[in-house]
């Protein structure tokens, strides 16, 4: 699990894309920039988004979503291997 936050606070800057690009996200990016609020749940392998997460989510809710998602991106990479 690697976390990434893309933070934009302060509005879209370029140093934010680069970051998304470096981080193997360029294909989101255009999605969601400029975007607040949420945290998405991406299978690094796939590029999938997993789950979707706001503050109108429980600790409980959110961490169900969390282990749901690690499970799912451990079967896409044991049928990939």
């Amino acid at each position: 699990m690697k976390f990434v936050s893309l933070d934009f606070t302060f509005g879209q800057r370029d140093d934010i894309q680069a970051q998304a690009e470096a981080e193997g996200l360029a294909e989101l990016y255009p999605r969601f920039k400029g975007a607040t609020g949420f945290t998405l749940l991406v299978d690094a392998d796939t590029g999938e988004i997993l789950d979707s997460l706001t503050v109108n989510h429980s600790t409980q809710a959110m961490r169900a979503a969390i282990a749901q998602s690690l499970a799912l991106a451990a079967q896409s990479g044991e049928i990939s291997e």
